[in-house]
């Protein structure tokens, strides 16, 4: 009779295992639903962003691509430009799970906007960098844009950026490109500063 018992318990607690796993397991007919589900409210990027990603410094590196050593490199590069201009121009890496290809030249816009670079003047440019989707964006500031246009800018990126990190150079190329771009808009604003009325 005791043993009765017990088998009893034990058949059970099998029959409640199975059906605990198979209640735990999506066909893929039902998970393909839960993907394609659409909710009415969705958060927005800059929000999702400002909640995890905050600026390190000139350089955020949050792809890992440099060294402690590079990044005090360029982070001093850019701070003396700032010092000795006003313009401020950031540096930030992005790995592919932050940011898909697809998406990437719209969050840098969003980090633009929401770390406020260049201040409230949007005398400013950020510069991403994305070396696992194989990009890069360098997004001006409205007010810079007199200082250094769309095609400067791009120029840059093809010159400087693009064959360094072609060969995995990352810092390489980031330094080159990130000199260029700020000999760039001194030539410029000081040309800018010729001009009387």
């Amino acid at each position: 009779m005791k043993h009765l018992k017990y088998y009893n318990i034990l058949i059970l607690i099998i029959f409640l295992l199975g059906t605990i796993s198979s209640s735990c397991q999506n066909t893929p007919n039902q998970e393909s639903k839960l993907r394609d589900q659409e909710f009415p409210i969705k958060p927005k990027l800059g929000n999702l962003l400002d909640s995890f990603l905050v600026p390190q410094g000139y350089v955020s590196d949050y792809e890992n691509l440099f060294t402690k050593a590079e990044i005090y490199i360029l982070d001093s590069i850019l701070y003396n430009f700032e010092k000795e201009t006003t313009l401020q121009v950031i540096l930030v890496t992005l790995d592919s799970n932050i940011a898909s290809s697809s998406e990437f030249d719209r969050v840098i816009a969003t980090l633009g906007n929401g770390w406020k670079v260049g201040g409230d003047s949007s005398l400013g440019t950020i510069i991403g960098i994305s070396a696992s989707n194989k990009r890069i964006r360098i997004e001006n500031g409205y007010k810079i844009r007199p200082f250094i246009s769309d095609v400067e800018s791009q120029d840059v990126i093809n010159a400087q950026f693009v064959p360094n990190f072609k060969k995995a150079q990352f810092f390489k190329g980031t330094l080159s490109g990130v000199s260029i771009l700020l000999e760039t808009l001194r030539k410029n604003l000081k040309e800018r500063s010729k001009v009387t009325f």
